[in-house]
């Protein structure tokens, strides 16, 4: 999995990296990353499966089930999530978010 830089994930998002070949008698386990450019942003119980690409200041909607790749400054929604919309390409933000349990701290102690 990669995430890039100023990147907004709500809550409850689920970005799932395995799955199971239903094929394989022994139910195998199969990886494939999910991979999340700089600038997006993830509404609310949002759902990425395996092998998505979010493109730059790609925009998935609250609830949505994403199970392709979306290209960089869209808007997707829905289930399957399909596009909606463009979203600017002027974009110069800087994320300050410092979560509650900084991970960098839990892990140096």
């Amino acid at each position: 999995m990669r995430i890039g830089s100023d990147v907004s994930i709500s809550p409850y998002t689920y970005l799932v990296t395995l799955t199971h070949d239903v094929d394989d008698s022994m139910f195998g386990a199969e990886a494939d990353p999910v991979v999340i450019e700089d600038r997006v942003w993830i509404g609310v119980r949002a759902l990425l499966l395996p092998g998505v690409h979010i493109g730059i200041g790609g925009v998935v909607g609250a609830g949505s089930v994403v199970t392709r790749n979306c290209p960089s400054y869209t808007i997707v929604a829905g289930n399957p999530a399909k596009q909606i919309g463009m979203r600017s390409q002027d974009l110069s933000y800087h994320l300050d978010y410092h979560p509650l349990f900084d991970t960098d701290i839990l892990l140096r102690n």
